[in-house]
């Protein structure tokens, strides 16, 4: 659809349909007719949003890695390419505009998430408790990540975060892993 890739290039800007049937070369009816309404619109956006991302995460190849933060690093490069970046932001402006609905609940549904974090934690060897609250603190970091690079266009600042964050998650599955073998 002219209109979503549209919005995927140039973003919400808080257009109303009139605004953006004029730069799509359309009358507002044409839009009205299809989506009904501005929010109608957006929600078919949000939809496409969502498979985008799908994709995106089911195509990176996690089982090539030998670690769990290997992984991870390559699920950031993956999403904050600049390629692919186009869907956070669009994610973020869904965001920001579905709060005012009071509609969305969070930026990645857990739909979106669970499925490849489980994968990347299966990495690690871990306990099944382990594992759900490795899913989380790895979907609340990358989610914040993707917020900042929303926020301030600032990749490589992002990138170092979530190094460190995996320097300091390595250390502590690694003390889960003495913890476990009865290392002293």
């Amino acid at each position: 659809m002219k209109a979503i890739d549209y919005l995927f290039a140039n973003g919400l800007r808080d257009q109303s349909l009139r605004s953006l049937s004029a730069e799509l070369g359309t009358s507002h009816r044409v839009l009205s007719y299809h989506f009904g309404s501005k929010e109608g619109f957006l929600d078919e956006v949000i939809k496409s949003f969502f498979l985008s991302w799908v994709e995106i995460i089911s195509a990176t190849d996690i089982e090539s890695c030998r670690t769990s933060s290997e992984a991870l690093l390559l699920l950031w490069d993956r999403i904050s390419h600049p390629d692919t970046f186009i869907y956070s932001r669009i994610g973020f402006e869904l965001l920001a505009w579905q709060e005012g609905q009071r509609r969305m609940k969070q930026l990645l549904p857990q739909i979106v998430w669970a499925e490849p974090f489980e994968r990347i934690s299966l990495l690690s060897k871990l306990n099944p408790i382990r594992t759900a609250s490795d899913v989380r603190v790895m979907q609340i970091v990358m989610r914040g990540l993707i917020y900042q690079l929303a926020a301030t266009d600032a990749p490589e600042e992002c990138r170092r975060a979530l190094m460190d964050f995996l320097d300091l998650r390595d250390r502590a599955l690694s003390t889960i892993a003495d913890e476990g073998s009865g290392a002293p």
